[in-house]
């Protein structure tokens, strides 16, 4: 895609720091890191949304990312834990529309904190009809 900025890291027209580069995925640091090691792994091939995402690709993308998260603790013996997201569409954050899996490093005291805003308990029945809902989809 001609405006999407991790095509042209990924192309070679942008620098990116690599950390793996395989035929279908690759991963990189993240230019803007949440923590030291951050890294993004990306399809080689342009893909805007999981709803896009090849399944095997997508198994591909988090074979790498768990590698990756593996290599990441033997790196940093300091790292504690360790964020693994995808941000899926603008409304959830997702800022650049290449999708991506982000790996954070975590460490004591690092002060990044992921807030989930817990709604109001919903009824059996209802979790019921809106999971077959979701089921009729597939």
């Amino acid at each position: 895609m001609v405006d999407c900025i991790l095509c042209k890291v990924l192309s070679g027209e942008f620098d990116g720091s690599f950390v793996y580069r395989g035929e279908t995925c690759s991963a990189l640091l993240d230019i803007s890191p949440m923590s030291k090691g951050h890294t993004l792994v990306v399809p080689n091939l342009h893909v805007a949304r999981v709803s896009d995402l090849d399944p095997k690709l997508g198994e591909e993308m988090f074979s790498v990312a768990t590698k990756i998260s593996k290599a990441m603790y033997r790196w940093d013996p300091k790292m504690t834990a360790a964020n693994l997201f995808l941000n899926d569409g603008s409304d959830a954050g997702q800022e650049i529309a290449h999708l991506h899996i982000h790996i954070v490093p975590r460490y004591p005291s690092d002060g990044i904190r992921f807030t989930h805003r817990a709604g109001e308990t919903t009824e059996r029945g209802e979790l019921d009809l809106i999971a077959q809902q979701i089921a009729n989809q597939l």
